[in-house]
């Protein structure tokens, strides 16, 4: 009897030991799912904040060109005199073409 007394006690522990390592493995899992879900949402904002910065500077690209247009059409409104020369308050765009020549 002491046999059998001590087989029903060995099959307890290693089931409780079972029980043990599968809840174990269980919450880690969990645990790291949680993790890389926190991860995940980080790599989202962090998209989000880009594409929000990358739209800003599209809007201040667009503002410039829109700036340097109205200058250019500015200079351009300015009537030129005599064709050799330029009138005082006409400004040259610098590399533009025929400028130098």
């Amino acid at each position: 009897m002491g046999g059998l007394k001590s087989t029903a006690i060995l099959i307890a522990f290693v089931g409780a030991l079972a029980i043990a390592g599968g809840s174990g493995w269980k919450g880690y899992s969990l645990g790291y799912d949680a993790a890389e879900d926190g991860h995940r949402a980080e790599k989202l904002e962090m998209i989000e904040a880009a594409k929000e910065l990358e739209n800003e500077r599209i809007d201040v690209a667009q503002q410039r060109a829109n700036l340097a247009q109205e200058v250019q059409e500015s200079i351009n409104a300015d009537p030129i005199v005599v064709s050799r020369c330029l009138g005082p308050s006409r400004g040259v765009q610098l590399n533009a073409p025929g400028v130098g020549r």
